[in-house]
């Protein structure tokens, strides 16, 4: 798509047409395109498509004036647009710093249980070593939540399924899974994997410190209205304290030990896909949804 078929993208009456204008603007808007941003963002109802066009608008306000710095066309670039590079670019230093930190990390894992005496399961040395390695994890998992979405079909069931499995759940909580076993999305599969698995190890993490039900439980549902598909997860723990939307920060957290990436590496993961996460508290625990736009799927029941 061309910046001009992008603009006409925009006034379009159909919602596909202007969520794909939204999009082009949102990874390489400029200053110059600011005006006609803004003037759809005004006419604009749908959520995720006003959500597109926000960060459009971000995008192209922190962009230098065209006639000051001209970024390479794509032909120029062999076909890679801006934000592709940009999640290149992401990608390499992410490999490059796992690349150096993994080996350090691997020696000290060996090494310290030895020169420790046996007194390595309880020192501040495992701690601080477990936080290390949970950072690099957080640092593979910022560089899959920022990356340019890759949109595929899918049996949504069947990727939840997976992620349960997948999560650890020490305290033995019950699970609950409830939705529609047939529905068909279309999504980066590895961006939502990390948005759900996110959501649900929180979760699982405060029905273990605290419930008001026993056993724990945690309940998974999903589904899809006229326009989105959802994913709801809501656990019977204490909830958040505070505001909910302070949670979505990178680096927040209420836990020792933890770096705090989890719900804000959810939270871009979703972005990414121009959808959106909302936590709230209910009366028996923490609400945690995720929704995104309802594009060509087959809902069969």
């Amino acid at each position: 798509m061309t910046r001009e078929e992008a603009a006409t993208a925009l006034d379009s009456n159909a919602t596909e047409v202007r969520l794909q204008g939204a999009r082009f603007f949102s990874r390489i808007s400029e200053t110059d395109d600011l005006q006609r941003i803004k003037a759809a963002l005004r006419r604009e109802t749908v959520p995720w498509i006003r959500r597109a066009l926000l960060s459009a608008v971000a995008r192209a306000e922190q962009a230098p004036p065209q006639q000051v710095a001209q970024l390479p066309s794509a032909d120029d670039l062999g076909g890679l647009d801006a934000q592709q590079i940009f999640a290149k670019a992401a990608e390499e230093v992410a490999d490059s710093l796992i690349h150096e930190l993994a080996p350090v990390v691997g020696l000290l894992r060996v090494v310290l249980p030895k020169e420790l005496d046996g007194a390595y399961e309880s020192s501040q040395s495992r701690r601080y070593l477990d936080q290390l390695h949970g950072l690099m994890t957080a640092i593979r998992d910022l560089k899959r939540a920022n990356a340019v979405p890759t949109y595929k079909q899918f049996t949504l069931a069947e990727l939840i399924a997976e992620v349960i499995e997948a999560v650890p759940n020490p305290g033995g909580a019950t699970i609950q899974p409830a939705g529609i076993s047939r529905l068909i999305v279309s999504a980066d599969k590895d961006q939502l994997r990390l948005a759900i698995s996110n959501g649900l190890r929180n979760a699982l993490e405060a029905v273990q410190l605290h419930s008001i039900a026993k056993p724990p439980k945690v309940v998974v549902t999903w589904g899809a209205t006229q326009s989105e598909n959802y994913v709801v997860i809501k656990d019977t723990g204490p909830g958040f304290n505070g505001d909910p939307a302070a949670a979505l920060k990178l680096g927040a957290t209420s836990k020792n030990g933890h770096v705090g990436f989890g719900l804000a590496l959810a939270q871009q993961a979703m972005l990414s896909m121009q959808g959106d996460i909302a936590l709230k508290n209910d009366e028996d625990g923490a609400h945690f949804e995720i929704r995104w736009f309802r594009d060509n799927e087959n809902l069969i029941r």
